[in-house]
């Protein structure tokens, strides 16, 4: 059984407005109550504001949620500087020095010998890899770890019974006998022949079904005096 999005005109006009996730007797429903109010254009012309957008289903075995550890967040981390590699080391510079003469004569018991003069020498400089940066990180948000792996919610298509029901007790529109609309369009509540595509519809017999509705507040059930 199609589901579909779409806009309700409710009038001639051309006031309408959006409904969601109605079905095929959904909408040959709401045509029946509203067509003669809006000129038969109940869901615009040729029917073309009909999108269908998925299956009605019904609910067989609740799904179950995924269970989490509580997020967390990493501290954040600041811009770091790495020095490069060495590639080769450096050497400092050597000041030239005079030679120092000796001082006595060997053998003497305060004797120095001379000491020789110290050639000045430039410093070579330390070559180096250029140093990495590594640039700072915000904190991080971490997801907590999976306690409960998620179960998907276990689903089978609507029945048209089941469908009946739901319409039945949505719109409780009745006609001017007091009955209610849909044991007229539906009379069979059990083995209901309801349109499960929007091809299916029968538009034409729907609109000259010779239904003629009463307002009703959907919302108390209760009977208005002005006609849909």
């Amino acid at each position: 059984m199609e589901i579909a999005n779409g806009r309700l005109r409710l009038n001639k006009v051309g006031s309408d407005v959006p409904i969601k996730d109605f079905t095929p007797a959904e909408a040959m429903l709401l045509h029946i109550l509203h067509g003669p109010a809006n000129g038969g254009l109940t869901f615009g012309e040729e029917f073309k504001h009909i999108e269908v957008v998925g299956t009605a289903k019904v609910q067989v075995k609740a799904g179950i949620p995924e269970v989490r550890e509580p997020d967390f967040e990493t501290p954040a981390v600041a811009e770091q500087r790495i020095p490069g590699k060495i590639i080769k080391e450096g050497v400092p510079a050597v000041e030239a020095k005079p030679a120092i003469p000796p001082v006595g004569k060997p053998g003497d018991p305060n004797y120095e010998p001379m000491v020789p003069a110290v050639e000045a020498k430039q410093a070579i400089p330390e070559v180096r890899e250029p140093d990495q940066i590594v640039p700072a990180k915000p904190p991080q948000l971490v997801r907590g770890k999976v306690l409960q792996v998620a179960v998907p919610a276990v689903l089978r298509d609507r029945t048209n019974a089941e469908e009946r029901r739901r319409l039945a007790s949505k719109y409780q529109a009745r006609n001017k006998d007091n009955k209610f609309i849909i044991d007229e369009v539906w009379p069979d509540k059990i083995s209901p022949n309801l349109p499960v595509t929007f091809k299916d519809i029968p538009w034409a017999s729907a609109s000259s079904a010779n239904i003629e509705a009463v307002s009703v507040n959907y919302v108390t059930g209760s009977v208005e005096s002005k006609q849909i």
